[in-house]
This record gives structure tokens, C-alpha cells and sequence, in this order.
């Protein structure tokens, strides 16, 4: 199996998993932060969708949206009420960039080594927030949905 298959796997998961622990969280709970230390379900499905920019930018491709720096890394959520995009808004960008990014690994072999190394890594990092939206789906007191 090659690296852009297993990156293929990865993603689909990842768009599984997400969409799963999205379902029934309405904008106003993915504003939550709970227990008042972490970050909302809205900052980090924002965060999957900058990350998932970067990936587009690494393929040559143009990134879904711009200047959206609340959702970057390292940007403190709690400094922000007013900057977060709904949370529908943020579920369609997020399955628009599933749309767009499976195609562009076919051109994963065409990557510089740099290319390759990051694409990976944001996927990695992908995996860590996946985990994170679980959690907190639960924080809010819904039902787990991955059995």
C-alpha cells in the first residue's frame, strides 16, 4: 500500500468520525467550552477546516476561505465571541473539503519530500482533533455515537 492510500483511509475516517460526532450539536452547544479550559466544538471543527486549507495550498489548490485567523493554531478561542462562523457553515466547508481534497492525493507522489512530510503531518494532526470532538461531544452530554 502506498502513502496516499493510507492518507486516502485516514481522511475518510476522519470524515466519518467528525460528521458522526457533529450530529445533533446545534451552534449554539458548539460554542460551549467545557469545563471552561477547552476549546469549543465550533473552534476546533473551524481548526480541521485551516488545517485542511494548508493541505489545499500544499497540492497548489486554493484554500476554501481566507483570513480566518480565529481558528488558526495557537489562537486563544476564549479571546474571541462574535469572530466564529456558524456551525452548519462550518460542517459544509468541512465535507467541501473532503470533496476536493480525495481527488488531489492521487498527486501525492508529486509532492516534494517537504510536501509529502507536511501533507502527513496534517493529517496526523487531523486524527488528534477527531479524538478531541468525541470528547466533547460527550462534555455536553450527548451520547457517545462511536460504538
Amino acid at each position: 500500500m502506498q502513502v496516499k492510500d493510507t492518507l486516502k483511509i485516514q481522511l475518510d475516517a476522519n470524515h466519518m468520525l467528525v460528521n458522526k460526532n457533529l450530529s445533533g450539536i446545534t451552534h449554539q452547544e458548539s460554542l460551549t467550552f467545557p469545563q471552561e479550559v477547552s476549546n469549543p466544538m465550533n473552534w476546533i471543527l473551524g481548526h480541521l477546516i485551516f488545517s485542511r486549507n494548508l493541505l489545499l495550498q500544499i497540492f497548489g489548490e486554493k484554500p476554501l476561505w481566507k483570513n480566518f485567523k480565529v481558528y488558526d493554531r495557537g489562537f486563544n478561542a476564549k479571546d474571541t465571541k462574535d469572530g466564529f462562523l456558524d456551525f452548519e457553515e462550518l460542517k459544509s466547508l468541512f465535507n467541501e473539503s473532503q470533496n476536493r481534497l480525495m481527488p488531489l492525493l492521487e498527486k501525492f507522489d508529486n509532492l516534494t519530500e517537504k510536501g509529502q512530510e507536511d501533507a502527513t503531518f496534517l493529517v496526523l494532526h487531523e486524527i488528534y482533533h477527531c479524538g478531541q470532538l468525541g470528547y466533547m461531544r460527550r462534555l455536553l452530554g450527548k451520547e457517545g455515537v462511536i460504538k
